[in-house]
C-alpha cells in the first residue's frame, strides 16, 4: 500500500505482514502478538514519532564522560592542570635519574672517555641527537634496521660529545629549576638518592595553568569522535518502539531501515577567541558521535596532530540516526535486510528490551543498540553481514553475544566495530578482517575472533579495548594500523590472552600487560605504560606467556618492570629485545633464546634459558643474572651491582651438560661465574671480586678501585675441584688475592705487584708474572727452569704470597734467583739432611703449614748462589731430586721432607 508521508499505527492480535510498494514507509507503531513483517520495496523505513525528550540520566552519563576529557574549568580544568603538574614532577624526576647515569659514566666533572659498554648504552640517544645532521634531506622517518646501522656508525668522539653535552644540559636545567649556581646545595645532587622525589613550587604551578583555560572552539580539535567512552549505551532520547512483536522481520531491499537526516548544527561565534558553552544535547551528540557523524564548517585545515593550519572554524555538523524503535518477544527474535549498496544503512534500537539477532543484513551503516544485551538467536550462523558503513553494537546493562553463542559476523566491507556493554563482548568474523574502532565492557571482557586480522581503526595512542581482560584470536596478524600497536587497558587485574597466525602488537597506554598467553605466527611487541606480567603468578609448571616461531622475534617496553622475580615471563620463541625504564627484567626461555639489547637501567636483570643464550648487550641498575642449560654467549653486560652466570646448569642447580660461558666485556661491582666446559672473558671489570668456576678457563680482567683493598679472586674447576687449564691476564693495580686457586695447570699475568694464594692447589704446572717476577712451579718434574723463583709441591697443596721480590711460600723451593728473598713458615738451618743435599736448595716445609699460615713471617732462606738454572751446578741438582719420591716426616720437629720408599 503506498502511504506517501503518512504515518502507520497497526494493532493486531495475531500476526502483521505490511508491505510498502512505492517510497518510503513512516511507521509510528505496529504492534503484533505474533510475527511483525515489513517489507519497503523501494524506500526507507522510517521512525515517525518525534525525537523523543532527551533521558536526563543518559545525558548525565556522556557529561560526565565530557567532564573526564577534561574540556573546560567548569567540568574539570583543575584536574587537567594537577595532572599537568604531577606529569612535570614526573619528568624532573626521570632527569634526575638520567643526570645521575651520565655522571657516573663521567669523571665527575662533566668529561666523558666512555668505553665500549658506557658508549653502547648512549649510542641510540646520541643517534636521537645527531640524526639531523646525519640526515640533511630530513629524511629521518627510518626503520629500525637503518637506525640500528645509523647507531652502530658512531664513533667514540660522536658518543662523548653527546654525552658531554646533554650532561650540560641537565646541569643548566636543574640549576634553573632550583634557583641555584652550585647543585650541590641542593639535596640528592652531593650523591645519588633512590627516593629523590621533586615537587613544583607554586610558581611552576602558575606557570602551568597559564593557558589552560581553553574556549570551546580551541578545544575541538581536542574532541576525538573516535575517543573510547566510558558507558555502555549512548541513547540519550527515550526511544518509543515502532515495532512490537514476538518475532520482528524487516526487508528494505533498495533502502534503508531508519534514518539519518535530522542533523545537529553548532555555530560558533565571530569571535574565535570568545568563550562558548555548548548545550547538554550537543555534548551528549558530540561525545557519542561514531567516525565521520562531525563535519567542520568552514575552511578550516588541521594537520595530522589537530592543530589549527589555516582558515576559520564556523561551526559543527553533527549527523544524528533515527533509529526504528524495536521490541520482540522472550523467545522472539529480529531480522533486518536492507539494501546491499552504500545506502543500505540499518539503525535499531532498543531502550528498554533486549535484542536477539536472526539476521541483519546492509550494506551501509549498521547501529544496534539496547540497554539489555545484544544476543545471536542460532549459535553457530551468521547473523551480521554487510556493514560497509560501520557497524555500532551497544548492549547496555547486559553482554554482547555469549561464549557459547558469540555474535558472528561477515564483515569484509566493514570499516570498523564498535561496542560497548555492561557484561562481556563476544564477536566472531567468520570471513575476513575485524577492526576494532572502540570497543569498552565495564564489568566483563572483550573476547574477539577473526579468520583475518584484529586491528586498531585509528593510529593513535588513544585505548582502543578497555574492559576486564580480553581474548583476540586471528588467523593473521593482530595490532594497529601499520606496525602500530592495538591498545588495551584491562583495568588492575585484567589479563590478554592473544593467537594469531603472524605477527602480534599489543599496547597498555595508561597501565600493565597481564599475559595469559600471547601465541603469534610472527614477530611480537609488546609495550606497557606500566609493567608487562605474567597472569598466572608464581606457579609451580611454567606457563607459556609469549610463544613464536624459532625465527620471530619479541620485543617487550614497560615503564616499571617486565616479569617479577618470583613469576618470569615465560618465553618460547627465537629472540627478544626488552627494555625498561624502571624496575627489573625476569624472563625465563623455555628453548634456545637470542636477545639483542635487555636493559632495566634502574632495575636487575635475570634470564633463564633451557637452552643456549646469545646475547648483544645487558644493562642493569642492579644486579644481573643468567642461567641457561647451554652456553651463555654475549657482547656485553653492565650492572651496577653484581653479575651472576651459571651455563649447563638446570633451574635447581645441577649439571645438565658441558656449556661455555663467552662473554666479550662485563662490568659489575662483583661477578660469580661458573660454567660446566668453560669460560672465556675478552675484559671482566669489577670493583670488589671476580669468581670463576669452569674446567677451562681463559680471561682478561681488570680491577677498577683506584685505592682500598686487593681484587679478589676465585679459581675452582666446574665440580669446585681443579680446573685443567687456566690462563689469567689481570690488571690489579691495588693487588691480587686468591682466597682458592685450583687448577692443573695456569697461567696468571697481573699488574699487581703483591699476589696472595690462600689456598693453592696445582697438579701440573703454574707460571705467575708479576711486574717484578716470575714464579714457576711444575710438580710433574722439579728440573730448574729460569725463573726468578721456581717451586715444587709433591701433594701440590700450598700457599704462597709473592710481593716484588720477596717470596712466602710454603711449597719447596727449588730455586731462586739472586736479589730474591724467599721466606717459609718453618726452616731450620742445619736441619737439611734430606738426601737432597745441595747448596741453596731449601727442601724444608711445614707439617702443618697452612694451619701456620699467617703465623709471622717464616724464616728467610739463605742467599741463593749466583748461578742460574742450566749450568753444570744445576745439572747435579736436577739428577738428585729427579726420580726421588718424597713424603713428610713429621718426626722431624719442624716438618723436614726426607728420602721415602
Amino acid at each position: 500500500m503506498p502511504l506517501g508521508a503518512s504515518a502507520l499505527n497497526v494493532t493486531s492480535g495475531g500476526d502483521v505482514h505490511v508491505i510498502e510498494v512505492d517510497g518510503d514507509l513512516q511507521v509510528e507503531q505496529l504492534l503484533a502478538v505474533g510475527t511483525l513483517r515489513v517489507r519497503v520495496d523501494n524506500g526507507d523505513l522510517i521512525n515517525a514519532f518525534e525525537r523523543g525528550e532527551l533521558d536526563e540520566e543518559a545525558i548525565n552519563r556522556l557529561r560526565s564522560i565530557w567532564q573526564e576529557m577534561r574540556l573546560t574549568r567548569e567540568w574539570g580544568v583543575g584536574d587537567a592542570i594537577e595532572e599537568s603538574v604531577r606529569a612535570y614532577e614526573t619528568l624532573v624526576q626521570a632527569r634526575y635519574a638520567e643526570y645521575w647515569l651520565l655522571r657516573e659514566l663521567s669523571d665527575g666533572s662533566g668529561v666523558f672517555d666512555l668505553d665500549e659498554a658506557g658508549q653502547d648504552l648512549l649510542r641510540h640517544a646520541a643517534l636521537r641527537d645527531l640524526l639531523p645532521a646525519l640526515m640533511p634531506d630530513n629524511d629521518t622517518d627510518l626503520d629500525e634496521a637503518h637506525l640500528n646501522t645509523l647507531a652502530g656508525g658512531l664513533d667514540a668522539a660522536q658518543i662523548n660529545a653527546y654525552a658531554a653535552s646533554r650532561y650540560g644540559e641537565l646541569e643548566s636545567e636543574f640549576r634553573d629549576i632550583f634557583g641555584v649556581d652550585d647543585l650541590t646545595q641542593v639535596s640528592g645532587f652531593d650523591s645519588f638518592r633512590d627516593d629523590f622525589s621533586y615537587t613544583a613550587p607554586e610558581a611552576v604551578r602558575e606557570a602551568i595553568a597559564e593557558g589552560a583555560e581553553w574556549t570551546e572552539e580551541e578545544l575541538l580539535r581536542g574532541i576525538d569522535a573516535g575517543a573510547l567512552i566510558e558507558v555502555t549505551d549512548t541513547q540519550f532520547e527515550r526511544l518509543a518502539p515502532n515495532l512490537i512483536g514476538e518475532r520482528i522481520e524487516i526487508s528494505t531491499p533498495n533502502g534503508r531501515v531508519g534514518a539519518a537526516d535530522d542533523p545537529l548544527t553548532i555555530l560558533f561565534p565571530g569571535d574565535t577567541g570568545a568563550p562558548f558553552e555548548f548545550t547538554p544535547e550537543q555534548i551528549a551528540a558530540l561525545v557519542s558521535a561514531q567516525p565521520g557523524d562531525i563535519r567542520v564548517l568552514g575552511d578550516a585545515v588541521f594537520n595530522e596532530f589537530g592543530e589549527l593550519v589555516s582558515g576559520t572554524v564556523e561551526g559543527l555538523v553533527i549527523e544524528r540516526a533515527r533509529p526504528v524503535g524495536v521490541v520482540h518477544g522472550v523467545d522472539g527474535s529480529i531480522t533486518a535486510e536492507a539494501s546491499g549498496d552504500a545506502g543500505g544503512d540499518i539503525f535499531l534500537g532498543a531502550t528498554e528490551a533486549i535484542m536477539i539477532l536472526e539476521r541483519i543484513a546492509g550494506g551501509g551503516n549498521v547501529r544496534l543498540q539496547t540497554r539489555a544485551g545484544l544476543f545471536s538467536a542460532q549459535p553457530g550462523v551468521t547473523v551480521i553481514e554487510g556493514a560497509g558503513g560501520g557497524l555500532l553494537l551497544e548492549g547496555g546493562t547486559g553482554p554482547i553475544g555469549t561464549v557459547d553463542a558469540p555474535i558472528q559476523m561477515s564483515l569484509s566491507a566493514a570499516p570498523y566495530v564498535t561496542a560497548r556493554a555492561t557484561g562481556d563482548i563476544h564477536l566472531h568474523e567468520i570471513d575476513g578482517s575485524l577492526t576494532v574502532e572502540r570497543m569498552f565492557s565495564q564489568d566483563g571482557s572483550v573476547n574477539l575472533q577473526a579468520a583475518g586480522d584484529i586491528l586498531s581503526f585509528y593510529n593513535d595512542a588513544l585505548v582502543d579495548i578497555r574492559a576486564g581482560g580480553a581474548t583476540l584470536i586471528a588467523g593473521g596478524r593482530i595490532g594497529g594500523q601499520g606496525d602500530e600497536a592495538l591498545d588495551l587497558d584491562l583495568g588492575e587485574d585484567g589479563t590478554v590472552a592473544a593467537s594469531a597466525g603472524d605477527e602480534i602488537h599489543l599496547a597498555a597506554p595508561e597501565g600493565d600487560l597481564r599475559l595469559a598467553g600471547v601465541h603469534a605466527g610472527g614477530d611480537v611487541s609488546l609495550i606497557a605504560r606500566d609493567g608487562i606480567y605474567s597472569a598466572y603468578g608464581d606457579v609451580a609448571v611454567p606457563v607459556l606467556d609469549l610463544s613464536g616461531p624459532r625465527d620471530g622475534w619479541a620485543t617487550l617496553i614497560a615503564g616499571t618492570g617486565i616479569g617479577l622475580e618470583s613469576a618470569p615471563i615465560v618465553l618460547d620463541i627465537g629472540g627478544v629485545d626488552a627494555y625498561t625504564a624502571a624496575g627489573g627484567i625476569h624472563l625465563y626461555a623455555l628453548d634456545d633464546l637470542a636477545a639483542g639489547e635487555i636493559h632495566a637501567p634502574a632495575g636487575p636483570v635475570d634470564v633463564s634459558v633451557d637452552g643456549d643464550f646469545t646475547f648483544g648487550s645487558l644493562i642493569a641498575g642492579d644486579w644481573i643474572r643468567l642461567r641457561s642449560f647451554g652456553d651463555l654467549i654475549g657482547d656485553s653486560l653492565l650492572a651496577v651491582n653484581g653479575i651472576e652466570a651459571a651455563a649447563g646448569f638446570d633451574r635447581f642447580g645441577e649439571a645438565v651438560r658441558p656449556a661455555w660461558i663467552r662473554f666479550g666485556e662485563l662490568e659489575g661491582l662483583w661477578a660469580r661465574l661458573r660454567a660446566t666446559a668453560a669460560i672465556e672473558l675478552g675484559l671482566a671489570s669489577v670493583y670488589e671480586h671476580l669468581h670463576l668456576q669452569a674446567d677451562y678457563l681463559d680471561a682478561g680482567v681488570a680491577h677498577l678501585m683506584t685505592e682500598g683493598p686487593m681484587l679478589e679472586m676465585r679459581l675452582e674447576g666446574a665440580n669446585q675441584e681443579a680446573a685443567e687449564y687456566a690462563r689469567l691476564v689481570v690488571d690489579a693495580p691495588l693487588g691480587l688475592h686468591f682466597p682458592v686457586y685450583a687448577a692443573m695447570d695456569s697461567e696468571l699475568r697481573t699488574t699487581a705487584s703483591e699476589v696472595r694464594l690462600d689456598q693453592a692447589y696445582v697438579s701440573g704446572m703454574l707460571e705467575l708474572f708479576t711486574p717484578g717476577a716470575y714464579v714457576y712451579m711444575n710438580n710433574r718434574s722439579p728440573a730448574p727452569v729460569r725463573s726468578s723463583v721456581q717451586l715444587y709441591e709433591t701433594d701440590h697443596r700450598f700457599f704462597l704470597e709473592q710481593s716484588a721480590v720477596e717470596t712466602y711460600t710454603s711449597a719447596y723451593v727449588v730455586w731462586y734467583a739472586p736479589g730474591f728473598q724467599v721466606r717459609v713458615p718453618n726452616y731450620l738451618p742445619g736441619r737439611q739432611n734430606t738426601g737432597l743435599d745441595y747448596e741453596g736448595a731449601s727442601v724444608v716445609r711445614d707439617t702443618e703449614r697452612f694451619a701456620s699460615h699467617g703465623h709471622g713471617n717464616g724464616v728467610l732462606l739463605p742467599a741463593m748462589r749466583s748461578g742460574v738454572p742450566g749450568d753444570a751446578e744445576d745439572e747435579d741438582l736436577v739428577e738428585s731430586l729427579e726420580g726421588l719420591p718424597l713424603k713428610l716426616d713429621s718426626s722431624h720437629g719442624g716438618g723436614v721432607a726426607r728420602a721415602g720408599n
